[in-house]
């Protein structure tokens, strides 16, 4: 075997190695980004369910206070009724005396 035909074996030899790194180092990409395609849908999905989780509470917060100002309404309105009777009584009192 010639010195030459040595060489060109070694650098043979050295080319696949080289080309069994590249595909190691690409398949442990591939795998890489898989993962994190994986763990991107699993964030999306999560986010999904917090948008609607803040929407629904957004829902829940506007008809509390709602309710919060319909309570306020029938609170003045009583309290404006009691005064009244109030009122008619007194007078009704002033009256027959």
């Amino acid at each position: 075997m010639e010195p030459s035909d040595c060489l060109l074996l070694v650098r043979c030899v050295q080319a696949r190695g080289t080309e069994a790194d590249v595909s190691a180092r690409q398949a442990r990409s591939e795998t890489a980004l898989a993962a994190a395609d994986a763990e991107l849908a699993a964030l999306r999905q999560r986010m999904g369910q917090l948008e609607a989780a803040a929407r629904q509470h957004d829902k829940d917060a506007e008809k509390l206070a709602r309710a919060l100002e319909q309570s306020k309404a029938a609170e003045v309105w009583r309290g404006k009724r009691s005064l009244r009777c109030h009122m008619a009584l007194a007078c009704e009192a002033g009256v027959q005396r």
